[in-house]
């Protein structure tokens, strides 16, 4: 009976050495700004990590386990696209399509802010919504002089569609061009369209219309990365066939302003090429 047992642990051992080794994905995303830098708080509180997590979830069943980690340095801007494209020490970012990509990364083609991500919102004088209530062809809105801060992209897209730019250094200057009357809309991201009006208290976001531009925000990995391309992908198709995309988009405290403005009344939206 010795012998049977000895045999029958060799046997083990070697059929376990045997077996392919299946290892983590490790999968590495942007390190936050600051100096104490906590991974979960980092989670908890970034609508874009957390939807990663979701996805990568949904997909363990088909591509295996992962271990998703902070990169070890603080990346930014252009240096995040490079270190991506040059597999330096991320493997995944989230971006806008805004600005053109190297084709050494490749952008997941599911938006990540289910058709939020191109919405602009206007800024303009509080006394003067009126002037904007029965706008409903885009002719009408080029008619209005439009505020913008130099260096955005989306200027040239505003410039391509026939719009009178009226540009500033800096968005500041922008808020006083309008309250000036030197312009009359300042065009500004859904998300962002109500930051600093307390401190603007004769502005405020207009009610009736809005701009929608040709980008969306996307998941982006490296060109060669098929396999975390796929996982990725399909992760995002499994959450949004069941609902939880859905429920995280409504539910995050990150996405609050976009989960305001689901619940009032429809605007007019014009969509720039």
């Amino acid at each position: 009976m010795k012998n049977i047992g000895f045999s029958l642990l060799i046997a083990l051992i070697i059929l376990s050495l045997s077996l392919p080794a299946y290892s983590k994905d490790v999968i590495r995303f942007k390190k936050g700004r600051k100096q104490n830098f906590n991974a979960q708080q980092y989670e908890r509180k970034s609508y874009f990590l957390k939807l990663l997590r979701l996805t990568l979830e949904a997909s363990k069943a088909e591509f295996g386990d992962y271990d998703l980690q902070p990169a070890a340095v603080t990346m930014k801007g252009d240096r995040l696209d490079y270190n991506l494209a040059n597999n330096k020490g991320i493997d995944i970012i989230w971006r806008s399509t805004a600005k053109k990509a190297s084709k050494k990364i490749i952008p997941i083609d599911i938006p990540l802010l289910r058709g939020y991500d191109g919405l602009m919102l206007g800024v303009i004088k509080k006394s003067e919504q009126e002037r904007f209530n029965n706008i409903i062809t885009l002719e009408q809105m080029k008619t209005f002089k439009i505020g913008r801060f130099q260096g955005k992209r989306k200027d040239d897209i505003f410039n391509k569609n026939g719009f009178n730019i009226a540009l500033a250094n800096r968005l500041q200057v922008s808020y006083r061009h309008l309250k000036k009357g030197f312009t009359d809309y300042l065009p500004m991201h859904a998300y962002g369209a109500h930051l600093h009006l307390h401190q603007n208290p004769t502005l405020a976001v207009e009610k009736s219309i809005a701009i929608n531009l040709p980008f969306t925000l996307n998941f982006y990995v490296n060109a060669n990365n098929k396999k975390l391309f796929k996982r990725i992908k399909r992760g995002l198709e499994i959450i949004e066939s069941n609902g939880t995309f859905k429920q995280h988009f409504d539910t995050h405290s990150m996405m609050e302003p976009y989960q305001k403005l689901s619940r009032q009344p429809p605007r007019k939206i014009f969509h720039l090429k």
